[in-house]
């Protein structure tokens, strides 16, 4: 297995994409959200996108987010 070499440029890009997708997501107080990374081999390119159940931050997100750091169950 080899790493995915990418340019500067492109990883400075990407940086800003990611930084800009997360940003606006956290604005919306959205989270749970995963990265998804593939490659196009006919393309040799990556793939990339922002997936997975989006919802709210709320209270019962928040109280399960506590139980589980807590240590409590």
């Amino acid at each position: 297995h080899n790493p995915v070499l990418v340019t500067d440029v492109a990883r400075k890009r990407l940086d800003a994409a990611l930084l800009a997708d997360s940003e606006f997501l956290a604005d919306l107080g959205v989270m749970d959200y995963s990265l998804l990374v593939g490659v196009d081999a006919s393309k040799k390119q990556l793939v990339l996108g922002i997936i997975d159940y989006l919802r709210q931050y709320t209270w019962d997100k928040q109280l399960e987010t506590y139980v589980k750091s807590s240590g409590v169950l």
